[in-house]
């Protein structure tokens, strides 16, 4: 009975563990969708690339910012001090703003922030798929341990009843011998 309460309840092990490895893994089909989705047809490091190439414009922008003395002296027709052009669009008030690609990046950065919290959150999955993949193999291997005690135990005993059986059966005999003899 003992063996067979063991194996009952290494079956539901295994059972109740095959179903949370087919819960973790639609819920990791359904991680993967959302990243390929929230990521498009690019890649996590092509939206990295960008965002460090934002960064590099900006502070380029900034730079140019700073340099607003320096374009106080431009005079249209005038050669620039810096490059020599006559004609420096920058005499003209056309200094670029950085706050455009300022925004853009913090677009970019909270993008990035979403798309790795996604990819944590499929990296766990796959941790957790494996430890119970695993924990699942392990549930297997002693369901199939169990079921062969049983199998032994049921053997062991068949044969312990046989002995017993013609234990009885040799008693009985010399018994009505004694029984004959007396």
């Amino acid at each position: 009975k003992t063996e067979t309460k063991d194996v009952a309840n290494k079956v539901k092990l295994v059972l109740s563990r095959t179903e949370e490895y087919k819960d973790l893994a639609r819920k990791e089909t359904t991680a993967r969708k959302a990243l390929t989705d929230h990521l498009g047809d690019r890649l996590l490091r092509e939206y990295r690339a960008e965002h460090e190439n934002l960064m590099r414009e900006i502070s380029l922008l900034r730079e140019i910012s700073s340099l607003k003395e320096k374009r106080k002296k431009l005079e249209d027709g005038k050669p620039c001090p810096l490059c020599g052009a006559e004609e420096h669009p920058y005499a003209q008030g056309n200094v670029p703003e950085p706050d455009e690609a300022e925004k853009r990046k913090a677009k970019l950065v909270t993008f990035i922030a979403q798309a790795e919290a996604l990819e944590s959150g499929i990296k766990e999955l796959e941790n957790t798929v494996k430890a119970l993949t695993n924990s699942l193999a392990e549930a297997e291997k002693q369901t199939v341990q169990a079921r062969h005690t049983q199998e032994g135990t049921a053997k062991e005993l068949a044969r312990l009843t046989d002995d017993l059986s013609k234990a009885h059966n040799l008693f009985e005999q010399r018994q009505q011998a004694v029984l004959a003899v007396l």
